[in-house]
């Protein structure tokens, strides 16, 4: 009897954990004023075709809606609208990851802005964690098999990963999307794992994920986002920056006759000079003088 590979890293086990970090969902009452708030299932597989292909796709709603469906339960290994199986799709995702790693993290950063609950950080470390709990576990990856997880587009063994403790959060994704299409395509394989992660009370009912996966890493890490390039920070600093205060100087100025008048006179960096004798003493800076 074979053994089941459970969990098993493929397509349909990696979309469900995202849904897990999916961004809340809208209220219903709020959500009729302006229809959908862009987040359902399908809204999210739309987005993850985009990071693969590089092309925003609006299918037929029906059809799209059962392979979504059917691909994340680990019953559809993909086609015409969902292309993750297609060579020339894997083909072209494998060549961008390797040559053009910029533009997929790019889209990446941007799906994960657009649809997973980014800001909060221990969501995002509980989807690293799960993912690396289920490449841990899965015994048909290889110690020697690469993950392009670095935000400069070098690839990290699967055996190194467990030595890690400070993870980039949209390189990760990258990396393991790119390992799950070039050596997953058989994604019914982790049927088994979907089943074990989810429960049911009825055969027509929906899915509940019950699964504690990602517990299994009790080791600490540190799963933080891109940094904010220098450029765009830099704009920041100049929109933003403040322009300090000029000094204001006040002078208390007695006339020769017996009454006295107070002036305030406002001096642009001011230089004191004072001669007590033969030495002179500057003053480059002062805030209230009194004479």
């Amino acid at each position: 009897m074979t053994m089941k590979n459970n969990p098993y890293l493929c397509g349909g086990t990696f979309f469900v954990l995202l849904l897990q970090a999916k961004r809340l969902r809208r209220k219903a009452r709020d959500k009729f004023q302006g229809g959908t708030d862009g987040l359902n299932d399908t809204d999210v597989m739309k987005g993850l075709i985009y990071v693969v292909t590089g092309q925003a796709v609006d299918p037929y709603n029906d059809s799209f809606k059962k392979n979504t469906s059917e691909y994340k339960s680990c019953k559809y290994n993909g086609g015409t609208y969902i292309p993750f199986n297609e060579v020339s799709t894997i083909n072209s995702f494998d060549n961008a990851v390797k040559n053009k790693y910029s533009d997929t993290l790019d889209r990446m950063s941007e799906f994960a802005n657009d649809y997973l609950i980014v800001e909060n950080s221990e969501k995002r470390e509980w989807l690293i964690k799960a993912l690396l709990d289920v490449i841990e576990q899965d015994v048909e990856i290889k110690d020697g098999d690469l993950f392009y997880i670095s935000s400069n587009g070098d690839a990290v063994s699967r055996s190194a990963l467990s030595e890690i403790s400070n993870i980039e959060f949209e390189p990760f994704l990258v990396g393991v999307l790119h390992y799950i299409l070039l050596n997953r395509k058989n994604n019914a394989l982790g049927r088994s794992t979907f089943e074990s992660w989810h429960t049911r009370q009825s055969p027509h009912s929906e899915w509940d994920f019950v699964s504690d996966i990602g517990c299994g890493i009790t080791r600490p890490i540190t799963v933080f986002l891109m940094a904010v390039k220098k450029e765009d920070y830099a704009d920041f600093e100049e929109t933003n920056a403040e322009e300090a205060p000029e000094p204001e100087v006040i002078i208390e100025d007695a006339s020769a006759g017996s009454s006295t008048q107070n002036v305030t006179q406002i001096v642009n960096n001011p230089t004191i000079v004072n001669q007590y004798g033969e030495k002179n003493i500057h003053i480059d800076r002062v805030d209230t003088l009194n004479l």
